[in-house]
């Protein structure tokens, strides 16, 4: 079951932080 979640939940978390990054580049200018 670990083996199933962990791979999941770094996929969402990549997808996700991507996401963010990309709607909030043209808004909010990252620190780095």
């Amino acid at each position: 079951m670990a083996g199933i979640k962990a791979p999941m939940l770094e996929t969402m978390y990549s997808y996700l932080h991507d996401n963010w990054k990309l709607n909030t580049k043209d808004k909010l200018q990252p620190l780095t």
